[in-house]
């Protein structure tokens, strides 16, 4: 067997609770899976407020900031975003003011992890909406208005997404290939929720520098599934460069699953949020109409008739989103509760 190369991650702040767990749901889920078996690995678990994958990310965003000296913690993501509400209570756990772009309109209710933010204190900026490199263009300008009064601010890039995202989750492959083991498991393929693409990127990369052995897919949650190959590749190349890591990623290791976007990003169906409700009721697991939920369920599906039906194991990773729940509720349908009658009186 080729031997591991050793590679030492750069400074970070410990924030996440880590290892997070491997989940084995007690109720079958052999209707959707086909018979096959779906562990999820549990990183809705990193923490309360900063529950989800970005935490990971921004242990290593939070050393730098640190480093530098800088006071002033600034991102951008879309007004749903899990990333800006997480940087936003980071910043408030560092001790460090924070700034956030939000595309999206300003007259939007207060809810969700919008709410949070406003409840850090977070100052918004609301843009309309737009892609993340404009998005990366105004956080820059951002930057310069607020070094021009005297602040030293510190950038996060939009959704976290860069090198030092990516890293978060090679560390997070690092950590499961311990976990599988110890366990004696063996994990025929990783499947995750695919957005701005770094989440996606180090589970690939990591995948390979510590020798987990299964491929990984990401599950394409948003527009343009055309353009997550070379974002990947991308990604994984600036990374390596980066941190001069070794370990080579071949093109066939870059594996994108389509067709479960639904209505598109941020939107979801009646039957999506259906099959949210429905694994709620069996296992207890909280997925969003965002990302998990359209993830867990194209992953699923996959298992029964798709590029997954050859897996007799499957590792889901859950990265968050529970907040992101409270912008639907109006649109999940329930059953009016019934009330409870008052028992009979004994008498004496």
């Amino acid at each position: 067997m080729e031997m591991i190369k050793l590679f030492t991650f750069p400074d970070s702040v410990s924030l996440a609770n880590r290892p997070t767990r491997l989940y084995r749901p007690r109720r079958s889920l052999a209707d959707y899976s086909g018979g096959r078996e779906i562990l999820v690995k549990r990183d809705d678990e990193t923490g309360c407020g900063t529950s989800g994958n970005k935490i990971r990310k921004l242990e290593f965003y939070a050393a730098e900031a640190l480093q530098q000296g800088a006071d002033t913690i600034i991102t951008a993501g879309h007004r749903i975003s899990n990333h800006t509400r997480t940087t936003a209570l980071v910043a408030r756990e560092l001790g460090m003011d924070l700034h956030l772009i939000l595309a999206g309109e300003g007259e939007c209710r207060v809810d969700g992890n919008l709410f949070l933010e406003m409840v850090a204190g977070a100052e918004i900026h609301f843009v309309p909406p737009q892609d993340r490199s404009e998005l990366n263009i105004r956080l820059a300008e951002l930057a310069d208005d607020l070094r021009a009064i005297g602040r030293r601010p510190y950038v996060v890039p939009a959704g976290g997404s860069s090198p030092l995202g990516v890293l978060g989750y090679a560390r997070c492959a690092q950590e499961i290939k311990q976990q599988v083991d110890e366990a004696g498991l063996r994990i025929d393929a990783i499947t995750v929720a695919l957005g701005s693409g770094s989440t996606t990127a180090g589970l690939i990369l990591g995948a390979e520098m510590f020798g987990l052995g299964c491929p990984v897919y990401g599950v394409h949650v948003t527009s343009k599934p055309e353009l997550y190959g070379p974002l990947l590749r991308n990604l994984i190349e600036e990374t390596r460069d980066r941190f001069h890591i070794a370990t080579e990623v071949p093109d066939d290791r870059i594996r994108v699953i389509t067709g479960y976007v639904g209505n598109g990003y941020g939107q979801s169906s009646t039957e999506d949020l259906a099959f949210i409700q429905d694994i709620a009721r069996r296992t207890g697991l909280l997925l969003d109409p965002t990302y998990t939920g359209k993830a867990f369920r194209g992953t699923l599906h996959e298992m029964r008739k798709g590029v997954l039906q050859n897996c007799e194991r499957v590792l889901f990773i859950h990265t968050g989103g529970l907040f992101g729940l409270y912008n639907w509720r109006s649109q999940f349908q329930f059953a009016e509760p019934s009330e409870l009658a008052p028992r009979a009186q004994a008498s004496v």
